[in-house]
């Protein structure tokens, strides 16, 4: 249900003293008198969709169907109308909203396409501004053509308001309405298209029902008007000079209360409705009486809820005005007065003394704005003649207005449908923090500015540097929904710098309970929840919920989006949870829940909620496991059945020893392939802030973050990770699988500065055959296509700052081609062609001298005078089929690949390095198929050219088959996976090269290929099949030099 709460809101004078009041125009009530300047009368509206809450429904029609939103007007104008040309003259009506639309460029032009077919249908009497910068956007129409009218006469009696004999006139058509003081008017208009509840267009095709957020975006009020144009001056943007009636229209948000509701839940007889525990604590300022709510022996930020009727709601922005500001603003200030590493100190006015370093940002619930989180970028800062660092914090914005150039962070909504929330993506966000460090870096003034907010308290008359809202009223009532439109119009000004608030701390602030409203998943079953800080990777801290409940799960929640939790653990399946010793960024205190494929790491704002989370967690572990970890070691190899797991109603995790069991003899069974649900959470991106593009790619060296003093793996780390997975039996224990995917985190700390090209390329190669063999060990055996597609697309390793999937390091790095498809469908094309020819040489018919064209691929006027051409008849059966030409396309700067970091280690951005490109490694890269050799080798720097030719050599004895006829070859017989080289190869230079390369490690004896030398390719089944793991093994060198140093370092 979208069901939002409306007003609409009758603009009587806007003279403070006048007599003529604003009033609220009652959903689906008796009509209200209203009476201005210009018109005296009555208005009524009445909504019918089906989507109003039970005590504002009105009454049905006789017919049964639903009669939408209506509009009803009466009365007597003060003033007559002006009368001229229509065009320029007479009573307009429409509406006007209250901030610009956003729209892209397509979408404008198509605005105003439309629009110019509107003023081409109505005769040029419609008047649409939206793509204006100087002025809202309006549509409006003359009233006679917007409304059907009923014009009555003094002495007569006009219809009722509401009534079926109103419903029964028709419309009159588009001609003049003279307007006079004498009669009494009576306005009726009427769309079946709109649902202002739920605030929805109907009847759309192919969409309905289509929310008016995805075209108005956050566009929630507008005005209502009826005016006179002749009295504005013929000119639509004058419209108020020749305002007659106004209405004010503002839609609230999802789950307020309507303003009916409001009064009819307040009345004498007690009847209010029951509140959520957020409602209690965003409405205790309000003077409202609310019962105790009893504490559990733990604090809990949200209350688990005793009935399913109860719906959880959202206050607005004007619920902040309840909360003394000022009071949270102190408490903020004493906070970090508490802290000694962020308590402000006294600094001289020479900055060139202090070194700053900007190690971690924090995104934080913002405490004043609804559905909005602020990331704050902390910094170290250094005297240099003291050694102890202290801390200090600042908000984005205010860090990118004091950037020169002035810089803007691109932010995207997350979530779904309406309660999506405004953010900023990995990538905005790393690529601004090296913005900062090289302002920092130099004496700037944004420099000077964190510096100085750092070593002085700053005092503000309202909170922590935030808009000052003007009324405390709350939203609930018209008045209030009103005020919100208002203060988007004045400027709001900052009063000071900002301080940081208390992180993970959400006692006292009701934004932090609004921000979980919906995570109401385990919350009936709930043990335990706080707010915590979550290290997504290193360098992003981000403020979560984390609930421990009954059902044997630990979630954790995102701001807002909380619906579903951002992840999902079996409190039985944890290895450990442990305490870290020291402070992190000087105020928060880490502890980290250790699991198969993931160490998570979690902050708290004080020691003793931090140390109660591992007692909790650490107890609850024990009472679910019974023996503990060595239980299940011990339990290995009798495990014929998993253990029974905890009682939930998502899918368990499959343990490593489930993962591991991959004997010769034992059937694959498909879900053996793919990895659950929530344990594939453990290796995708579950930041849910676009960490990479592809969202479901798995990353499988993310299990620990680099901490401490880094230092830069050196680039025969990769032959040791090969090594090491070569090593691995066909179930190797867990405490070894475990240590291996902790030391291939170390490949995030690479940096090929000064690498030499045997060098890079020696380390690409082991590096991709150590995520084959790797991704294998974790996933299985790959057998379908499909799933060998997605398993050279999604696993993938982070390299540096960012992440390499299999098929990323084939293409970009290892220069891998891929088979050309119009090639080879070109060479299908002919051999249908062969085949046809063939087929008609064995017709019976004689032959004429038009066949005989034909069959040399000539025009034959039998062909030409065809009147209907066929597909297999336009097939030249004697000439050779020849594919396009293949035209490399020039390279666009925003195509070029760049570096997008997705983690920080405190130094600058460095692009992948990319070896030169190297014919033997792209023939022998084993890609685990029967199309490769069943070695893989370990490469060496030092030895990288011999090891490439000998395996090469290897390849090619294995694969490579020479039929000779005559002492010469005749075919030859190549792999699957060479059709794309031979035919980049034959684009460059010509169709015969693979062979000449090939012909240089097949036996000097052997005699050199000719232009009439056939290539034939083994079939695509062998490049589909996959080995198993345990059948690839470490290769064996034909070079006794080879052979005995790899002996030795054996």
């Amino acid at each position: 249900n979208r069901y939002c709460p409306f007003s609409l809101t009758f603009c009587g004078s806007d003279n403070g003293d006048s007599q003529y009041k604003s009033k609220v125009v009652a959903l689906n009530a008796p009509p209200i008198e209203i009476e201005n300047d210009n018109f005296k009368g009555k208005v009524m509206l009445l909504h019918d969709t089906g989507n109003e809450p039970p005590n504002l429904k009105g009454p049905s029609s006789p017919d049964g169907k639903r009669r939408g939103v209506e509009l009803q007007i009466q009365g007597k104008f003060k003033n007559a109308a002006s009368r001229g040309e229509q065009k320029t003259s007479g009573v307009w009506a429409g509406g006007e909203l209250q901030t610009q639309m956003n729209l892209g460029w397509i979408m404008k032009n198509i605005v105003e396409v439309c629009a110019k077919y509107a003023r081409k249908k109505n005769d040029g009497r419609v008047h649409i501004s939206v793509n204006s910068k100087t002025e809202l956007p309006l549509l409006s129409w003359p009233v006679q053509q917007l409304f059907i009218y009923v014009v009555t006469p003094p002495g007569s009696e006009p219809p009722a308001l509401g009534s079926e004999e109103l419903r029964s006139y028709k419309w009159a058509g588009a001609g003049e309405v003279p307007i006079d003081t004498e009669s009494t008017y009576t306005f009726f208009y009427n769309t079946p298209y709109l649902d202002l509840c739920s605030w929805e267009l109907l009847k759309v095709p192919g969409v309905s029902p289509l929310p008016i957020e995805s075209i108005l975006r956050d566009i929630s009020s507008a005005r209502v008007i009826m005016y006179d144009l002749g009295v504005a001056g013929g000119s639509h943007s004058n419209w108020r000079k020749g305002a007659l009636l106004e209405w004010l229209f503002v839609r609230g948000e999802e789950g307020n209360v309507s303003p009916v509701e409001e009064e009819e839940g307040d009345g004498q007889d007690g009847s209010s409705s029951v509140k959520t525990p957020l409602e209690e604590q965003s409405d205790d300022s309000e003077g409202s009486d609310h019962e105790g709510i009893a504490e559990e022996d733990h604090p809990a930020l949200i209350v688990a809820d005793d009935h399913d009727a109860i719906d959880d709601s959202e206050s607005s922005d004007e619920s902040l005005g309840s909360v003394d500001q000022e009071a949270v603003s102190v408490a903020d200030s004493q906070a970090l007065e508490e802290i000694p590493s962020w308590r402000p100190r006294q600094v001289s006015s020479a900055t060139q003394s202090i070194s700053l370093r900007v190690p971690y940002y924090i995104e934080s619930i913002d405490r004043w704005r609804r559905r909005k989180v602020r990331i704050w970028y902390v910094f170290a800062m250094t005297k240099s003649e003291e050694p102890e660092e202290w801390w200090h914090a600042k908000a984005a914005t205010e860090l990118a207005a004091l950037c020169q150039p002035r810089r803007r962070l691109r932010n995207f909504r997350r979530g779904p449908g309406a309660r999506r929330y405004t953010c900023c993506a990995v990538k905005t966000l790393e690529q601004f923090r090296h913005v900062l460090r090289e302002h920092i870096a130099a004496e700037t003034k944004l420099k000077r500015s964190i510096i100085t907010t750092a070593s002085v308290q700053a005092t503000r008359e309202s909170g922590n540097g935030q808009p000052d809202h003007h009324s405390p009223r709350s939203t609930k009532g018209p008045a209030g929904l009103a005020q919100k439109v208002i203060s988007r119009g004045a400027k709001l000004r900052r009063r000071g710098p900002g301080l940081p608030p208390r992180f993970f701390v959400g006692q006292g602030v009701p934004m932090c309970g609004i921000a979980f409203v919906k995570a109401r998943e385990g919350r009936r079953e709930v043990l335990r929840e706080t707010l915590v800080g979550a290290l997504h990777y290193e360098g992003r801290l981000c403020e979560e919920l984390l609930r421990l409940s009954s059902d044997g799960l630990l979630r954790c929640f995102t701001p807002y989006d909380c619906v579903i939790p951002r992840l999902r653990l079996i409190i039985s399946e944890l290895l450990r949870v442990e305490r870290v010793e020291g402070l992190f960024l000087g105020r928060f205190h880490q502890w980290r829940v250790h699991t198969n494929l993931r160490v998570l790491v979690f902050c708290s704002a004080s020691a003793t909620d931090a140390d109660e989370w591992v007692e909790v967690l650490t107890n609850y572990n024990a009472e679910k496991n019974g023996e503990g970890a060595d239980a299940m070691d011990n339990s290995r190899k009798e495990a014929a059945a998993p253990a029974p797991a905890p009682q939930s109603q998502f899918k368990t995790q499959l343990s490593f020893q489930q993962l591991q069991l991959r004997r010769p003899g034992r059937p694959f069974q498909p879900e053996q392939i793919s990895l659950p649900r929530d344990m594939a959470t453990l290796l995708m991106d579950s930041t849910r802030a676009r960490r990479w593009r592809n969202n479901r790619r798995l990353v499988l060296n993310d299990r620990q973050l680099v901490e401490g003093d880094i230092t830069p793996a050196t680039p025969n780390f990769s032959e040791t990770m090969l090594e090491e997975v070569l090593a691995f039996g066909e179930e190797p224990a867990t405490k070894e699988l475990i240590a291996f995917m902790d030391s291939t985190c170390q490949l995030k700390t690479i940096r090929f500065n000064g690498w030499k090209q045997e060098e890079l390329l020696s380390f690409w190669l082991n590096v991709y055959h150590c995520l084959l063999l790797h991704g294998s060990l974790l996933l299985g055996t790959p057998k379908s296509k499909s799933e060998i597609r997605r398993f050279y697309s999604r696993v993938s390793y982070l390299v540096g700052t960012g992440p390499m999937s299999l098929t990323e390091i084939e293409r970009i790095v290892l220069h891998l081609p891929r088979s050309d498809p119009k090639a080879v469908q070109a060479r299908a094309r002919a051999r249908a062609s062969q085949i046809l020819g063939f087929c008609a040489c064995l017709r019976s018919s004689q032959p004429d001298e038009a066949d005989s064209d034909e069959e040399e691929g000539l025009d034959s006027d039998r062909k030409d005078a065809s009147p209907h051409g066929s597909r297999g008849g336009s097939l030249s059966r004697g000439g050779t089929c020849v594919p396009m030409p293949h035209i490399s396309l020039p390279t666009i700067p925003w195509n070029l690949v760049r570096t997008n970091a997705c983690l920080f280690l405190g130094e600058d951005l460095q692009p992948i390095e990319i070896p030169h490109e190297d014919l033997r490694a792209m023939l022998i890269v084993n890609r685990g198929n029967k199309c490769c050799l069943t070695g893989i080798p370990v490469f060496e720097a030092a030895q990288l050219n011999a090891a490439l030719n000998d395996i090469t050599k290897q390849f090619v004895q294995e694969f490579v088959k020479v039929q000779e006829s005559d002492g010469k070859p005749a075919e030859v017989t190549l792999p699957y996976s060479c059709l794309a080289l031979k035919q980049q190869m034959a684009r460059k230079s010509d169709a015969q090269a693979l062979l000449k390369f090939l012909w240089g490690f097949l036996p000097t004896e052997q005699a050199m290929p000719t232009i009439h030398t056939k290539i034939k390719f083994g079939s695509q089944l062998e490049a589909q099949e996959m080995r198993r793991r345990v059948d690839l093994k470490p290769a064996t060198y034909l070079d006794p030099d080879l052979a005995k140093h790899q002996i030795i370092k054996i």
